[in-house]
């Protein structure tokens, strides 16, 4: 049978000894003996506050965005929207069930031929058209003639005037 040797009391109190010994000079080189450091405690202050921050923001723009649906309007998050084609009239450029993503104009009275906006007709309706004409009127007014890029299309028949314009094409949203 083999010698089993056991701690003795004497070896215990030194290593405890030992123990108290690292934990001071641990405390004097800065680290608190909870075991993180001061840079640490400070990132992991900064990052619970960037992600409370960052739930924050998005909690806002999900309250918005059901603000806007709930008033039966379309959302708007930093000056863009989406729309869904839902008539042929802009046929060859976007088929009917494309996504597209607009942008607010800056100025809506400095937009050009070839355009492709989003404006709120006279009846009330969402409409995707081309601008195939700027009208300057005798008062220096604007006014755009619009026009869906399917060909059977003839140019609508009101002008458009800025202050209907939602937003200017930007790109469609490749989902389908």
């Amino acid at each position: 049978m083999p010698d089993i040797q056991f701690t003795t009391d004497e070896q215990i109190k030194e290593m405890r000894e030992e123990l108290k010994k690292a934990r001071q000079r641990l405390d004097a080189s800065g680290k608190k003996s909870g075991g993180y450091s001061r840079s640490k405690k400070a990132f992991k202050v900064v990052s619970t506050a960037s992600f409370i921050l960052i739930i924050v923001i998005l909690l806002g723009i999900l309250g918005s965005v059901l603000m806007a649906k709930s008033n039966g309007e379309s959302v708007a998050l930093f000056g863009y929207r989406l729309y869904v084609i839902e008539s042929g009239s802009m046929g060859s450029t976007l088929e009917v069930g494309a996504v597209i993503l607009v942008k607010t104009p800056e100025d809506s009275s400095a937009l050009k031929v070839d355009d492709i906006v989003t404006f709120t007709s006279l009846s009330g309706s969402t409409v995707t058209h081309r601008i195939i004409k700027v009208v300057v009127g005798e008062d220096d007014s604007i006014s755009y003639i619009t026009k869906g890029d399917n060909p059977i299309n003839s140019a609508d028949v009101d002008p458009l005037t800025p202050d209907r314009i939602i937003g200017v094409f930007v790109a469609k949203i490749p989902l389908t």
